[in-house]
């Protein structure tokens, strides 16, 4: 959310946190260190919004990331969901892309690291495959 909204920034253990709460997985639980689904943040971003970052947030903890209020227009209009590479390549609708055999994506692992950057088809197939998750948003 803070690379398509051009830096603005979230609290991203807020979702994470509301995430766990409604995935599929009852091992998950706000606060824990465990992962959740993709397809429940979505589905978080889109009917909640999401929160925008706070300094005095910093040192909170899943207890108190409870009584965050998230801004409906800080969320997502929706996403699509893919359940594979062809699927992937049919909603983004990039030629290039098609051409190329590979999916830009944005890249979040930090400011060193390139901002869009691409992974070939039979990567992300791979990853699917693994249980890896794809879902499209589109920013509100």
């Amino acid at each position: 959310m803070t690379i398509l909204n051009a830096g603005s920034l979230y609290a991203a253990r807020w979702l994470w946190d509301r995430s766990k709460e409604l995935d599929q997985w009852p091992e998950t639980n706000p606060g824990d260190n465990n992962g959740t689904s993709v397809r429940t943040a979505g589905d978080v971003l889109r009917e909640a919004g999401h929160v925008s970052w706070q300094a005095d947030y910093s040192d909170d903890d899943h207890t108190q990331r409870d009584d965050y209020r998230p801004g409906h227009g800080a969320g997502i209009q929706h996403f699509r969901w893919a359940r594979s590479v062809d699927e992937v390549h049919q909603v983004l609708g990039n030629a290039r892309a098609d051409e190329l055999g590979a999916v830009a994506f944005l890249n979040s692992w930090g400011s060193r690291y390139p901002h869009r950057t691409w992974m070939p088809d039979d990567v992300l197939e791979r990853l699917m495959e693994e249980d890896g998750e794809v879902a499209v948003p589109t920013d509100r």
